[in-house]
């Protein structure tokens, strides 16, 4: 099975996201970036710390950055591929069935065998597992469970269970092993990335169409997400007063002189205490402010 990442120019998350991936997942086929305008410089370091790892490009350039860092958000979408298309033209051609799809923020925390699983997700005719969801999300009673080597383990849902109430148990954007014509499915005439009522109606449309089939997710959180910067670049961080592309440089360039223990706080996220010196060698105090009521009152954490 292959597991892909979508990457956007956070080489220090991306970095993390790919080592938890080896010390915690056995027997996948190929680690595959999408990525969709990481600096040259940054991708050549991680090739060499990564070299078996495979990239994929959008075809975006080192000046795909350097638009946002002048905060000309139209001149982006006019000149380069709208991401959820790359994904989707990628992921089309993906010989698989199963694949594992994460994000460049996020990195394993559980062990898996990913033969043994996709083994056990054909049995089950399952379309998704989950490595994630929402704490808020109702909970409901599991038809089937397995066991993992671990004792962690799966819960298989029937799609029977599934309706417009409750269908974000049943669905999510990335942080799963997906059958491919499910995520496929959901995908198709995505227009923009963050378009999640289209992918919504797709899956519900699925699931109504194919009541054989099943869901399953893990007891436990196997993944975890970092919040050090926010996850889109988009204007309404800038209108914020978030500029994101600020806070991605200081980082960027602080993982790329070796001045960052990528591993910090694993298996959570780098702490905020340990960020802030960090940042403070690039970032004015005001902004560094900024930055500390956003994930005070905008991230949620729900480990």
């Amino acid at each position: 099975m292959n597991i892909y990442i979508k990457s956007f120019n956070r080489p220090f998350y991306l970095d993390r996201c790919i080592r938890s991936i080896k010390f915690n997942i056995s027997n996948y086929t190929n680690i595959i970036i999408l990525d969709d305008g990481t600096l040259s410089k940054y991708i050549k370091k991680l090739e060499e710390i990564h070299p078996d790892v495979k990239w994929i490009s959008s075809g975006a350039d080192d000046n795909k950055f350097e638009l946002l860092r002048n905060e000309q958000f139209e001149e982006i979408k006019r000149k380069y591929i709208e991401p959820a298309e790359f994904w989707f033209n990628e992921l089309l051609n993906e010989n698989g069935d199963y694949f594992l799809l994460l994000e460049d923020d996020v990195w394993l925390v559980q062990s898996l065998n990913l033969e043994l699983i996709k083994h056990n997700l054909i049995n089950n005719n399952c379309v998704i597992l989950k490595f994630w969801w929402n704490i808020l999300e109702q909970p409901l009673e599991s038809e089937k469970i397995i066991y993992l080597p671990n004792n962690n383990e799966v819960n298989y849902f029937s799609s029977s269970l599934c309706d417009l109430s409750n269908i974000g148990i049943f669905w999510i954007v990335a942080f799963a092993i997906y059958r491919k014509d499910f995520w496929l499915n959901n995908f198709k005439k995505v227009k923009r990335m963050g378009d999640e009522q289209t992918q919504f109606l797709n899956a519900f449309k699925f699931i109504r169409e194919h009541r054989e089939c099943s869901f399953a997710k893990t007891n436990i959180r196997f993944i975890h997400q970092g919040w050090a910067v926010p996850g889109r670049s988009t204007p309404e961080y800038y209108d914020k007063g978030l500029k994101q592309h600020l806070f991605m440089d200081a980082l960027n360039e602080s993982w790329y002189n070796d001045e960052i223990d990528i591993m910090q706080n694993y298996p959570f996220d780098f702490e905020e205490t340990y960020l802030v010196p960090i940042l403070g060698k690039h970032l004015s105090e005001e902004l560094i402010n900024v930055w500390l009521d956003w994930k005070k009152n905008d991230v949620i954490y729900s480990y």
